[in-house]
């Protein structure tokens, strides 16, 4: 069965707050129907918390009650189409109460190295996964995923995209002939990880 992991990033969607749902829950549901399309096994994961870091970054407070409200408009989806809906929201407050002192980031969004396999023991928990200590083969998946993303950004958002496919293509449009060469990067690194996973 194929599995369609449907992680939405509401960083951006969250700060309309409450004014923003209706939108939100009809651009949500154009997404499901779209995936569903294909008959696929769908996994609807909830927005983590910001963690709090104190200034000079700022109270995240608002945001995380905002965070709350996009959570339970996945969580009704998820729900109303029989989905399987996991609650991440307070895995940055675990990893506080089991790392006592130590921040799950490094930036009140994204996961430190430690809070990225303190999130990978939780999702896999809440989705009722064998334990896994963490080992050599999978920091090795890490790092190709890795290796990967960062070329596949590559292909999908060069830098100086104006100057490749934009209005000023004509001065260096030939080099647009260069992008599509990231996709068999991309394609060997998803083979180096495929073997890896073995």
């Amino acid at each position: 069965m194929k599995l369609a992991l449907c992680l939405a990033l509401l960083g951006v969607q969250a700060f309309a707050g409450e004014t923003g749902l209706v939108a939100f829950d009809a651009d949500l549901g154009k997404l499901l129907d779209a995936l569903a399309k294909d008959s696929p096994k769908i996994v609807i994961f909830s927005v983590m918390r910001q963690e709090n870091l104190g200034p000079p970054l700022p109270n995240p407070a608002a945001q995380n009650k905002n965070i709350e409200l996009y959570n339970a408009a996945l969580a009704k989806a998820a729900a109303a189409r029989g989905y399987t809906y996991v609650d991440l929201f307070s895995v940055p407050d675990d990893f506080a109460k089991a790392n006592p002192g130590r921040h799950f980031t490094g930036n009140e969004i994204h996961p430190t190295l430690a809070g990225s396999k303190f999130l990978a023991d939780a999702v896999a928990k809440k989705l009722g996964l064998p334990d896994r200590a963490w080992d050599d083969k999978l920091e090795g998946i890490r790092q190709l995923t890795i290796q990967k993303n960062r070329l596949y950004f590559h292909r999908w958002r060069p830098e100086n995209e104006t100057y490749i496919f934009g209005f000023r293509k004509k001065e260096q449009g030939q080099n647009a002939v260069e992008i599509p060469q990231f996709d068999p990067l991309v394609a060997e690194k998803e083979a180096e990880i495929a073997k890896l996973k073995k």
